[in-house]
């Protein structure tokens, strides 16, 4: 092993000059270099302004259409054994969230009572006097579609279904206008 000698480990003056920073010799650098400082900060605050404006902003929202019961307070329910009231939810759909759509994918979630679903798409292809109305599962098929219903029975479907159908629809990029839930404990007075 080597050792250090003594005389190394002792600083001089000088050295000791070296290893300290002095605030006026940095103070007075900066204040030489102002105009360039202040140009990198001037195009930095430029970019990101011009960023700002130029870029295309992206909106991104969603929502679900309730239909209010007034009879029992209930939210976009349908009761299965009183389909009466389903052209007058139809005919609010129609003049409300669908409106502006030409065409209306109708699509059953997991397996909806077929009686019902029928009664639902004779009611809803009555309110859209004359609008496209495709019934499908078929999310290709009805992608094409202005706007979709979906339609589920409490009960029938699973958490992954819904995740999964939520995925689809998103990569799919045709707006969803709501969901209607049919409940077969639900009867109306």
């Amino acid at each position: 092993m080597t050792s250090t000698p003594a005389s190394n480990l002792v600083q001089t003056p000088m050295q000791q000059a070296d290893d300290e920073i002095d605030l006026r010799q940095v103070a007075a650098a900066l204040v030489r270099q102002k105009k360039l400082i202040a140009a990198f900060a001037g195009a930095a605050v430029l970019l990101s302004g011009l960023y700002a404006i130029t870029r295309k902003p992206v909106w991104e929202g969603q929502f679900q259409i309730v239909l209010e019961n007034q009879d029992s307070g209930s939210a976009g329910r349908l009761a299965l054994q009183q389909n009466k009231s389903w052209p007058i939810a139809c005919e609010l759909l129609a003049q409300g969230p669908l409106q502006q759509a030409q065409s209306v994918a109708l699509i059953p979630v997991g397996q909806p009572d077929s009686r019902a679903l029928q009664t639902l798409t004779t009611a809803l292809q009555s309110a859209l006097s004359g609008r496209s109305l495709l019934v499908s599962s078929d999310l290709v098929k009805t992608g094409g579609c202005d706007s979709q219903l979906l339609v589920a029975q409490a009960g029938n479907w699973s958490r992954s279904q819904l995740a999964q159908l939520q995925q689809s629809l998103t990569l799919q990029g045709t707006p969803v206008a709501g969901w209607l839930l049919f409940d077969p404990t639900k009867e109306l007075v």
